[in-house]
């Protein structure tokens, strides 16, 4: 195990968008009633609930695959100190499913294992988030000294999707953000009553 206090910058810049996404969390759930929460513009819209639960979704099914392949890649000596360079599909493919901005307008239908169910409570889906945030954190900390290049992740929802360690561990709090701005935008548009 990694001493949890010294980290890349890599993995701190990971690490501080996972505390920077509680704080956001807390802000957009602020005050909100169930119905707000479940709140959606439309038909074919997330409410902000549902892009949380998103998230959640994604975390519960990444991070024990993440786990269990930083442990093999410990067991095989798949050690290295970094910076680390990622091939361009790595890098263009954690650039798409960051947030939407003048660079980055790639819009795609998630992978139906992270589809939300709606009417979520908003007790149980924040309160996984928050607890997910800290399991990133720590994962991430425990990455520490890991070829981070050499070890590879298949994504849990499509097979071929298959990435280095560092490019999910950048990617994820990127993707985070993106579904954080869109609540954001929910919240920002619910009806005055």
């Amino acid at each position: 195990m990694a001493d949890d206090t010294v980290v890349s910058d890599e993995l701190a810049t990971s690490i501080a968008k996972y505390e920077t996404a509680k704080t956001e969390v807390s802000k957009i759930v602020e005050g909100l009633s169930e119905d707000q929460l479940n709140w959606r513009s439309d038909e074919g819209a997330w409410s902000i609930l549902e892009c949380l639960e998103h998230l959640n979704q994604v975390g519960n099914e990444m991070l024990p695959v993440m786990r269990r392949e930083m442990e093999k890649g410990r067991a095989a000596g798949k050690t290295g100190s970094g910076p680390f360079k990622y091939s361009w599909l790595g890098r263009k493919f954690a650039s798409a499913a960051g947030p939407l901005d003048s660079n980055n307008t790639f819009k795609g239908k998630s992978p139906r294992l992270y589809i939300p169910s709606s009417n979520l409570s908003g007790d149980i889906v924040v309160s996984t988030f928050m607890q997910l945030q800290d399991e990133f954190i720590a994962t991430t900390k425990e990455a520490q000294g890991l070829h981070l290049k050499k070890i590879r992740v298949t994504s849990p929802a499509i097979a071929v999707v298959r990435f280095s360690l560092g490019v999910w561990l950048g990617m994820l709090p990127a993707h985070q953000l993106r579904h954080i701005q869109q609540a954001q935008r929910v919240r920002d548009a619910l009806p005055t009553e």
